[in-house]
């Protein structure tokens, strides 16, 4: 049996204006000569494992209006499996418009209606309970008894990994003491340095590495155009530069990053191969509008030098 990933969080359809000819303002119109509709939130990830040629499942909520019914058809196209994913009668689906200028972007977000999570609850531990998943990944702040389901799928000796975003990040800064125990259950946690900052209350990224993993979680923290870094559990620091792009649109690079991050454990690679790929296809990500337009496939990875 092929076991699957499994992606539980908050999807989006994701509006994107790119190439405009001024900054926004109030008051002032603006013109883009690209825009995009597409699936946002952790679909981007998803949608990543899956062109990785990863079996994968997406657990999560959408409306049965226009944007839900355009995420479904775009994840089907990838080749996910939408099986559990919650369709809301009458309801909206979260939408998130952005513009890219100026290597930039901004976002203005409309979140839509929400299920009761007990529901998804449910399937995730039903699909834990089967040992049909390799891989449970999920976002910090989006169900509050993500604790009870990171313990359960170590219960059943599934890796897990976590993402955040600033607003997580923000949360938790005042609740160190529950993320600490949130992070027993975590193998992997995906973050941006100014979110590591902020968590840790620390600067240098030794110390910051070296908190994580004193915490009990592995740390893999992005930089930017710097790359990304990670630290073994014998606290051997790794890096990885990103390769040179055609930057076009950030939106979602971070969530590429992790797919490919994930991917690299599914095959067992070192930390510093998984780390690689995760900066190569969270770099190439970049140079289509979109969060996973760009995003590679295993032919691609597979040129890069020492990738095995």
């Amino acid at each position: 049996m092929n076991k699957k990933i499994l992606v539980y969080g908050p999807v989006f359809a994701d509006l994107i204006y790119s190439k405009l000819d001024g900054k926004p303002k109030v008051g002032k119109e603006v013109f883009a000569k690209n825009f995009l509709v597409t699936s946002g939130g952790l679909s981007i990830t998803a949608v990543g494992l899956a062109r990785l040629g990863f079996p994968t499942k997406l657990i999560a909520e959408v409306g049965n209006d226009h944007f839900g019914k355009h995420i479904l058809k775009k994840l089907h196209s990838e080749k996910i499996d939408v099986s559990d994913i919650e369709i809301l009668e009458n309801a909206q689906t979260n939408i998130s418009t952005a513009f890219v200028y100026n290597n930039d972007r901004g976002f203005i977000t409309r979140m839509g209606s929400r299920t009761d999570l007990e529901k998804l609850h449910i399937k995730i531990i039903s699909k834990f309970k089967k040992g049909d998943v390799s891989h449970f990944h999920t976002l910090l702040d989006f169900d509050k008894n993500i604790y009870n389901l990171l313990q359960e799928a170590k219960k059943y000796k599934i890796r897990t990994s976590l993402v955040t975003g600033w607003d997580g990040a923000k949360k938790y800064t005042e609740n160190r003491e529950n993320l600490v125990n949130i992070f027993k259950y975590t193998d992997y946690f995906f973050c941006n340095l100014l979110e590591a900052k902020i968590l840790t209350a620390l600067d240098s990224n030794k110390d910051i590495l070296y908190k994580f993993r004193d915490w009990g979680v592995r740390p893999v923290i992005t930089l930017g155009a710097e790359g990304a870094v990670t630290i073994s559990d014998n606290k051997i620091i790794y890096s990885a530069v990103p390769p040179d792009v055609n930057f076009v649109d950030p939106t979602g690079a971070g969530d590429s990053f992790a797919a490919a991050f994930i991917a690299g454990l599914e095959k067992n690679y070192k930390f510093e191969k998984c780390l690689k790929i995760g900066v190569f296809c969270g770099s190439k990500s970049t140079e289509k509008i979109g969060g996973s337009t760009a995003f590679p496939k295993w032919e691609e990875i597979e040129e890069l030098d020492n990738v095995k």
